[in-house]
């Protein structure tokens, strides 16, 4: 089942990683109480922290963060909680999580923009990872899973439409059947889309990507570590000893074979 390979990303994205290490280092600003901060630069720190770790370039847009901020510290956190999972448990566009996730922040030359992505982020980290991550990568990933037939169970709990009310309606029924755990889920989102673009550096330590380099080049692309897999025994035999989860996950996301996945998952749904 595919959520064995979702315990197969988490287990590899767990070991030790800057993937791991960043996220913990947000999840500290959402546990500390900063009590000398009023609501408003509690949740100002913490979109600041997270667009600074995910990168999701919300500074470049004049205010974004500023009016996000003030649009989320309207609540208080336990009531925020509240209204997020309420969300997520149906989501509407009527529902007023959904105008936030919607809503247009900032100036910039095209005037405002959405910040799904950065909000819903926050919504994952302040409710203890219960919430599902929007962005390119979640996107992208749950669509290939898709397309791939991993997800026929659900059947018309489905909504055809790249927008933003249908990705939480959809992912939202791909948990509720086959994860029971966004967190996991997006673990295998994020790590799928990151194997197929190449950026091993953000999931191995230094010294891992450097034996990478070494063995197949500087240019370390999914086609050329593909490569490397057939044709260098020198790469084979490293992966193989040094990384097996990493070369089984990769063998999964070239050839959506699942059984590259099995025995991962110690619990069920």
């Amino acid at each position: 089942m595919i959520r064995n390979c979702a315990c197969l990303a988490r287990k590899i994205l767990n070991n030790n990683t800057p993937y791991s290490f960043n996220k913990q280092m947000i999840q500290r600003v959402f546990t500390e109480p900063f009590r000398e901060f009023d609501q408003y630069k509690r949740v100002y720190l913490r979109l600041t922290v997270i667009d600074a770790y995910y990168t999701t370039n919300a500074t470049k847009h004049h205010y974004n963060i500023e009016e996000i901020a003030n649009s989320l510290a309207r609540y208080n956190d336990d009531n925020l909680k509240s209204k997020f999972a309420n969300f997520i448990s149906n989501p509407t566009n009527n529902h007023e999580i959904f105008l936030i996730l919607d809503g247009q922040y900032g100036i910039n030359q095209a005037g405002p923009s959405r910040c799904t992505s950065l909000i819903s982020k926050y919504a994952y980290f302040l409710t203890d990872l219960k919430f599902p991550i929007y962005d390119g990568n979640a996107r992208e990933s749950l669509n290939t899973l898709k397309k791939a037939g991993f997800f026929d169970q659900i059947g018309n709990n489905w909504n055809n439409g790249n927008n933003i009310l249908n990705f939480f309606f959809n992912i939202s029924h791909v948990n509720d059947q086959y994860f029971n755990d966004f967190d996991l889920l997006d673990n295998l989102l994020w790590l799928i889309k990151e194997v197929r673009d190449g950026k091993f550096h953000l999931f191995l330590r230094r010294e891992q990507y450097m034996n990478l380099v070494n063995l197949i080049g500087n240019k370390i692309e999914f086609h050329s570590v593909l490569n490397a897999l057939n044709n260098n025994q020198n790469f084979f035999n490293f992966m193989n000893d040094e990384l097996p989860d990493l070369l089984r996950f990769i063998r999964f996301v070239s050839t959506m074979n699942i059984n590259e996945c099995n025995g991962e998952c110690n619990d069920e749904i």
